[in-house]
């Protein structure tokens, strides 16, 4: 088991490869229910970390079809499978690049909305994490992270070792930690967890961050 979280978190190979298709079928539903707590526009550029297979920013693509789509994921294996299946919007309005979630190759300010499905669970340093999220997000932007597992279980403790399982109120305590506002979490009864949080907008009197980055 904890070999095949391995390739889950960086796949690599054929067996990556496999995990790769895994996740684009089967996390569809969880996706789709994650990807409706969101008012979308159809001229956001968003940003999708762990980006995996590409499947969810097909989706984003299809939901801002006059907008654009990044993705970041630190496998190279993914970086290839989601260009490959976002191949028509490539050099238009997708863009995918291989980087770490604690590093954004990305300008401050750039995101109107940035998303994580089933990802969070891997960061070695989520603090770090949020904090790149909120210096790209736009004053006012939102980050949404959807995650599979939510509770502590005896079973999957055992089972993945050191997977950072967060339960929603540890995670909505790292949102506030980051200076996320308007924080909610939804739990479905599947047990999936989808959070929510916004970056505060500018003040009157405050410079554009974005020109100091």
């Amino acid at each position: 088991m904890k070999k095949w979280l391995e390739k889950f978190a960086v796949p690599s190979g054929m067996k990556g490869r496999f995990a790769l298709a895994m996740m684009n079928f089967c996390h569809t539903p969880l996706s789709k229910w994650g990807l409706s707590h969101c008012k979308w526009r159809s001229d956001m550029k968003l940003l999708d970390i762990g980006c995996g297979g590409g499947a969810n920013l097909k989706r984003l693509l299809k939901l801002c079809p006059e907008g654009s789509v990044e993705g970041i994921d630190i496998s190279e294996e993914s970086v290839r499978k989601s260009r490959k299946l976002n191949c028509c919007g490539q050099g238009k309005r997708c863009r995918v690049l291989q980087a770490d979630a604690a590093a954004v190759p990305c300008a401050c300010e750039e995101f109107d909305v940035v998303t994580a499905f089933e990802t969070i669970y891997f960061w070695n340093d989520t603090p770090a994490c949020l904090a790149e999220i909120m210096r790209v997000l736009k004053p006012g932007g939102e980050f949404m992270a959807v995650c599979e597992i939510c509770r502590r279980r005896p079973v999957w403790q055992k089972l993945t070792g050191g997977l950072n399982i967060y339960t929603p109120s540890e995670l909505e305590g790292l949102f506030a930690g980051a200076g996320f506002e308007n924080i909610r979490a939804d739990v479905s009864g599947m047990g999936w967890l989808c959070m929510t949080g916004f970056k505060p907008p500018r003040a009157e009197n405050e410079s554009a961050f974005a020109e100091s980055c």
